[in-house]
């Protein structure tokens, strides 16, 4: 199957068979994804488009899910911008969220960090 499915680009919502058997795919696979990390359930388990969408999920779903632990939200000045972009887009909306972004900043070796106002 897994061949298949690369050769198929299919709405898994759509009824007809081609549809409903990219369905079954996908949720085959989600299960034995759910068994491999021992994840609570299926539900646990998106696939995504690629890494950016990825990124977007997993920042703003964390930072907003955890929002009474604390509002702020830190990231290296050296991430991809997948990561950086969401980051920003939380303090853009802070009004809302009250989230603050720390953007942390390291040396050329790695070994100092530091944050903006840090002299």
């Amino acid at each position: 199957m897994p061949g298949d499915m690369l050769r198929m680009t299919l709405e898994t919502l759509s009824l007809h068979s081609a549809g409903l058997t990219a369905k079954r795919a996908i949720e085959d696979a989600r299960q034995k994804v759910t068994e491999l990390i021992n994840a609570e359930d299926e539900t646990c388990i998106i696939f995504t488009s690629g890494a950016t969408e990825s990124n977007n999920m997993a920042i703003k779903g964390t930072a907003l899910r955890n929002i009474q632990k604390g509002k702020k939200v830190a990231a290296s000045a050296i991430e991809h911008i997948s990561v950086l972009n969401p980051a920003k887009e939380l303090q853009k909306i802070s009004v809302l969220i009250l989230c603050n972004l720390v953007v942390l900043y390291v040396d050329t070796h790695n070994t100092r960090v530091s944050t903006r106002n840090d002299p």
